[in-house]
């Protein structure tokens, strides 16, 4: 796809995101309510809610849509063919990815992980592999068809795995309840996308369309990297709750918010470093026309490690209940992106501004969330000597890419090393950030500790 075209696909992603939240909190009431209730062994309510939110989803997927697809028919002169095609096959989406998303939470919260994993591998290779060969072949019509055609395979495998038959039941009591509980969760849910889509919005706003594409080798670069902590989230965050559930105490979570972040904090580098001198290759050989926006993914995808280390506290938080708290840093960091991007863009410094601004707001989200969460249980000294332990593995390989990435410049690079070099540089990098690792182990064992259990268990 050429930039214009691509920038169309990233503002339809931007209405997928948001579509999630048509359900106005319920779903999210009940992937916090029914890992608990399972440690709770409260059958009747489980079930009570399966039913329940499967019902109102429905319904509210099913007017989103058609007000969606209004929308579209009514502004039908005012936005291009690609949009208005895209906006009414993303209507029908829409209903589906609601309902793949529905039975996702009911394997989530009996702890399906092994089958999850193997779903969102073969689901992500099939998108991948569907995209590119039917992009190549049939180009933007092609892409909405392997669209439509992905959600529905997703959604007939998930059924019939989870062996689960909906009943459309809308019991007025608990579908109280749960827009009740899930309402703080929806407020706290918008807010934390639009930290995740802010640089979408701003490019949109203070460039163009054909700007958001050239800025979407970023955004991809920040999904990849994010979704390496949502998906360890995503295991830790029904086994959080459910031991909060059992205990009813808040130190019963401390280990599924440190632990994890230790080892994050060590592995997201390595992720960081490959896609840092890999990618603007890739971007030189299959797709020149993006890179102009190579800078601005080289500053996203250092600053996305900041934003990827919250996903544990958030999910600590959100366990505790203190969605308002979260509402309000929220607030707070969207406020400053804007001001910054405002600001940076009015000095002509284009998409690297937007980028740079969402990455500051990125580092100070980490520092006042981590630091919020972790006064729940540790002191002053102890919070800064914890922020310090996992801030120190990204200072560490920042400053290692950054003295490969000038000493080696791709740019003034000879031709016939233009295709190499990346790999030398990863390899450079990966050999000094090693060292790294073994230092960690030292302290926290917890590599160690991982071998041992593995040759155990042989």
């Amino acid at each position: 796809m050429d930039p214009y075209t691509f920038g169309v696909v990233a503002t339809l992603n931007l209405l997928v995101l948001y579509s999630s939240f048509s359900d106005l909190g319920t779903m999210r009431a009940a992937e916090v309510q029914l890992p608990y209730l399972h440690g709770k062994g409260d059958i009747q309510k489980i079930e009570d809610i399966r039913e329940a939110i499967f019902s109102f989803n429905l319904i509210t997927s099913v007017t989103f849509s058609i007000v969606v697809a209004a929308w579209a028919v009514y502004v039908r002169s005012e936005i291009n063919n690609y949009l208005f095609m895209g906006v009414l096959v993303y209507c029908v989406y829409f209903i589906i990815n609601q309902i793949a998303a529905y039975y996702i939470i009911l394997l989530r919260s009996t702890q399906e992980f092994v089958f999850l994993g193997k779903y969102i591998f073969v689901t992500s290779f099939l998108t991948g592999l569907g995209n590119v060969v039917a992009v190549w072949f049939f180009g933007y019509i092609g892409f909405l068809t392997v669209t439509i055609v992905v959600a529905l395979i997703q959604v007939a495998t998930l059924f019939s795995h989870a062996c689960y038959r909906p009943i459309f039941n809308i019991n007025p009591s608990v579908v109280k309840i749960l827009l009740l509980s899930g309402l703080p969760m929806l407020v706290s849910g918008l807010s934390f996308q639009g930290l995740r889509t802010i640089d979408n919005f701003l490019v949109l706003r203070l460039l163009n369309t054909e700007q958001l594409g050239q800025y979407s080798i970023a955004l991809m670069a920040n999904a990849m990297i994010f979704s390496l902590t949502t998906s360890i989230s995503t295991v830790l965050f029904p086994s959080m709750q459910e031991a909060y559930g059992m205990s009813g105490n808040n130190d019963s979570m401390r280990d599924y918010v440190t632990r994890p972040s230790i080892v994050i904090s060590q592995l997201l580098p390595v992720m960081i470093g490959s896609m840092y001198f890999i990618i603007p290759l890739i971007v030189h050989w299959l797709i020149p026309k993006y890179e102009s926006g190579v800078l601005s993914f080289k500053i996203i995808v250092l600053f996305t490690y900041f934003y990827a280390m919250t996903n544990m506290f958030f999910g600590f938080l959100t366990s505790m209940q203190k969605q308002k708290w979260i509402i309000l840093i929220n607030v707070v960091i969207l406020i400053l992106i804007f001001v910054l991007a405002e600001t940076f863009t009015f000095y002509k410094w284009g998409l690297e501004g937007i980028a740079l601004a969402t990455g500051i707001g990125y580092f100070c989200y980490f520092i006042v969330v981590a630091t919020y969460t972790l006064r729940h249980w540790a002191s002053w000294s102890q919070t800064i000597a914890f922020l310090n332990d996992i801030s120190l593995p990204f200072v560490y390989s920042a400053v290692l890419i950054y003295v490969v990435d000038h000493y080696f410049d791709l740019a003034t690079t000879k031709d016939n090393m233009k295709y190499t070099l990346p790999f030398l540089q990863m390899s450079l990098f990966f050999a000094l950030y090693l060292p790294c690792i073994f230092v960690y182990d030292r302290k926290s064992h917890l590599y160690s500790e991982l071998f041992t259990r593995i040759f155990k268990r042989k």
